[in-house]
């Protein structure tokens, strides 16, 4: 899925001028720490668990996996999609549980990325989170 994914969002990244970004495993654990949570607990949000005070990506990322970063772009989607068609929503509607920050997938100082699906069908939970470090 990483590679695939990756090659549809370098190819609108590079149709809007902007950089390649580069899969990394430690945004893609991130990714998947927040689409398992979104799975197991029936919820659609950009944080982790029903309270926007818990530990967001940016948490997860410094915190828990140790890794520094200076922005975060994160997308969320539920439902039955293939990564291409998940990359196209995100283009073109925004974060289903964010608003519309859909510029940040050709922000140029992104430089890797990570996507996560949890769950089937209709009930997946999909993560994508960009991030410039």
């Amino acid at each position: 899925m990483n590679s695939e994914f990756g090659a549809g969002l370098n190819a609108l990244r590079m149709q809007n001028g902007a950089n390649d970004v580069f899969y990394d495993a430690t945004v893609g654990r991130a990714a998947q720490i927040h689409a398992n949570d979104m799975y197991t607990n029936d919820h659609l949000s950009i944080f982790l668990g029903d309270d926007p005070t818990a530990f967001d990506m940016g948490d997860t990322l410094a915190q828990t996996l140790g890794m520094d970063w200076n922005e975060i772009g994160q997308y969320i989607a539920k439902g039955d999609y293939d990564t291409d068609t998940v990359l196209t929503e995100w283009e073109t509607n925004g974060s289903q549980g964010d608003g519309d920050n859909a510029d940040k997938l050709t922000f140029t100082n992104m430089d890797l990325f990570g996507i996560a699906k949890a769950g089937s069908g209709t009930d997946s939970r999909w993560v994508l989170l960009l991030v410039d470090n």
